[in-house]
């Protein structure tokens, strides 16, 4: 199943009541919250979005204005966002063309990235959708873009809320792939922990193990998405687990077949000095104990 999240800003603060942060992590696997517009505006929210999602995949948007100059607008962006750019993400909100030619929407798009580029070691993520950068965007000139698409199902008139479209979503000319698929504006604030009636929905290119490893989760690689069982830990994860050394010279694998033995293997040997325990497969004697005649244990063989 394709991973969900979601995208906030300070409309989706009513009467200021914060995120309930634990249900917005219970039900979202990335998180992308705005940070400002262009050289000149912070979005008020930002600092309390961004420490409230703390600990999950979260993503910082900033609306680019392409007539501004790319450096300023940049500068504003990194003294607004105090990122750690091993794991969090940058996204340039690209959708407010402003009477700009498609050379130079274009030409700030790319300084942007750039600059981004340097400062983090990483290209960032562009949002718009498919008819608009298809009018004002030379994707030829950005190829090496990871996209968020904006595309959804019909509006629903208030109070009703808008079923999310199914991906993938419609590519710009000359794009060959997507990253996110934003699907409705109109989800359920409610359903995910935020104060707004409405909130923007959006689904991942993936499976939340696709999530985890795009933002350079260490856990990834131990963790699989079966679809049916939710997140569980790869074969290759519980093997190691088992064959963790925990007590003297004994695996946790080996442990367990001990417990087992001792819980629920045949025993033989009851009122003599020998009691023998067999593995719950019967197929060897595991653990051998000698007695006295109160049962005290004075040694012990374990064969595993």
């Amino acid at each position: 199943m394709n991973a969900f999240g979601i995208d906030i800003s300070r409309w989706n603060i009513k009467d200021n009541k914060t995120p309930d942060w634990a249900q917005v992590k219970a039900s979202c696997n990335f998180i992308a919250i705005r940070s400002g517009v262009s050289w000149g505006y912070t979005d008020p929210w930002f600092t309390h979005n961004w420490t409230g999602a703390k600990g999950m995949c979260r993503m910082a948007y900033h609306v680019i204005y392409f007539g501004e100059d790319a450096t300023k607008q940049m500068d504003n962006l990194f003294k607004i966002v105090d990122g750690d750019w091993k794991h969090d993400r940058l996204v340039l909100d690209l959708e407010v063309a402003g009477g700009n030619t498609k050379s130079k929407i274009t030409s700030t798009t790319r300084d942007c990235m750039n600059i981004i580029r340097s400062r983090t070691g990483m290209y960032p993520i562009l949002y718009s959708r498919a008819s608009w950068v298809n009018q004002y965007l030379d994707v030829g000139g950005i190829d090496d873009a990871d996209w968020w698409l904006a595309q959804y199902k019909y509006a629903l008139p208030y109070p009703l809320f808008t079923p999310e479209a199914t991906s993938p979503p419609t590519l710009p000319t000359g794009v060959t792939g997507w990253l996110i698929h934003q699907t409705a504006e109109k989800y359920s604030g409610k359903e995910v922990g935020v104060s707004s009636y409405y909130v923007d929905s959006n689904r991942w290119n993936g499976d939340t193990i696709d999530v985890l490893k795009y933002f350079g989760a260490e856990t990834a690689s131990i963790l699989e998405d079966t679809g049916t069982d939710g997140v569980v830990l790869t074969a290759g994860a519980v093997d190691a687990i088992l064959d963790e050394v925990v007590v003297g010279t004994y695996t946790m694998r080996q442990l367990l077949t001990v417990f087992a033995s001792a819980l629920a293997g045949k025993l033989s040997g009851g009122g003599t000095t020998t009691l023998t325990f067999r593995g719950i497969n019967d197929a060897s004697d595991v653990i051998v104990a000698t007695v006295d005649a109160n049962g005290n244990r004075s040694d012990l063989t374990i064969t595993v």
